[in-house]
């Protein structure tokens, strides 16, 4: 399994330097490769981590077509701190075996100051006491992502809105059939963290 994902400078914050080496140090525990979009980061270095240089907060189209040029392999783009858990890798052996294509999950949000208890004790709900349908974490065959390069708008961006409604609408309308909503798994955890930064939001319609 590959994860392709994309992190804030490091330095810059260090609750979101945190969070991130926590959900980096999850991908490497069963990633085979991780392919991360920006600068390079002197922590993250690892003979498993290629760099890709860009700006930051790339298009999704371009993650996706990096993806869907992993011949043969099950990709997943995710945020840049999004926990995943190792059992994950079963969700690529059903893809392996054909009995799905594509997947996808809400996370499970908690507080990083109160780690591990805080895990077991995720939520749905977010900081803010909302039911969060958000989905940071998405998981397909290298077809599928090549399909979603081709068919998703330019301007969608990692860490902004409407990329996770555009490309779980393609997985349904395509693959449905061949579609795991895996939340009930509680797969994929999602710290509390303050405000989001979202510079490309006015460029951003749906």
């Amino acid at each position: 399994m590959i994860v392709i994902s994309s992190m804030r400078p490091f330095g810059e914050d260090p609750e979101w330097d945190r969070n991130q080496l926590l959900a980096f140090r999850t991908w490497m525990s069963f990633a085979k490769r991780v392919f991360l979009f920006g600068n390079q980061e002197p922590q993250l270095n690892n003979p498993k981590v290629k760099f890709v240089a860009s700006e930051q907060f790339p298009c999704i189209k371009t993650m996706a077509k990096l993806a869907g040029e992993q011949k043969r392999q099950v990709v997943v783009i995710c945020n840049g701190d999004i926990l995943l858990d190792p059992r994950i890798v079963k969700i690529e052996q059903r893809m392996r075996n054909g009995t799905c294509s594509c997947a996808s999950s809400r996370r499970w949000h908690f507080d990083a100051e109160k780690l591990p208890q805080s895990l077991e004790s995720a939520s749905l709900t977010n900081s803010d006491g909302f039911d969060d349908r958000g989905r940071d974490v998405f998981v397909a065959q290298d077809r599928v992502w090549e399909r979603i390069s081709r068919d998703i708008p330019d301007n969608l961006r990692i860490g902004h809105q409407h990329w996770d409604g555009e490309i779980t609408d393609r997985f349904r309308e395509h693959w449905n059939d061949k579609f795991i909503d895996f939340t009930s798994l509680r797969m994929v955890h999602h710290p509390h963290h303050g405000g989001r930064r979202m510079p490309f939001a006015e460029t951003i319609k749906r």
